[in-house]
């Protein structure tokens, strides 16, 4: 089963990704800011990927992604931003051995979101499950599901 770790200081997002992620077979830790989340990465909690907001009080996600480098903590990161204005945190993420696709844009579409995820952690199967039929995922052809806004 993923760890996952989503960072964000909007709650609303926050419970939105945890209830999605734990659907899709995930066990899903939260932070409301980066020295929060700094704190359960240096526990020994096994964490697999993180998914971390940018514009957060207490220690921004470039902070974070900063402060991971120098403790010699390597993850997988998706990046979330509502921010149109990106290039200062995308050369900082440059410089730490992130790419411009670590980064993605409030709102934010879960499917796509879910797509980075298996990804990164090179797990096709990841997804929501299917009650009906255990051991299946859920086929979408739906409006895409999309939290979060742009600042």
């Amino acid at each position: 089963m993923p760890r996952v770790l989503v960072v964000d200081d909007e709650l609303e997002m926050v419970l939105v990704l945890q209830k999605f992620f734990t659907r899709c077979g995930c066990d899903v830790s939260t932070a409301s800011h980066g020295a929060n989340a700094l704190k359960i990465l240096e526990s020994g909690t096994k964490i697999d990927i993180l998914i971390l907001d940018m514009r957060m009080p207490v220690m921004r996600g470039v902070t974070l992604l900063k402060e991971m480098d120098t403790r010699g903590i390597k993850l997988p990161v998706i990046v979330l931003t509502g921010s149109l204005n990106f290039s200062g945190f995308a050369e900082t993420m440059q410089v730490l051995g992130y790419s411009e696709d670590d980064i993605v844009f409030k709102p934010v579409d879960l499917e796509m979101l879910l797509g980075k995820v298996r990804e990164k952690l090179g797990m096709k199967d990841l997804g929501l499950k299917n009650k009906s039929r255990p051991g299946k995922t859920v086929s979408r052809k739906r409006k895409p599901m999309r939290i979060g806004q742009r600042r």
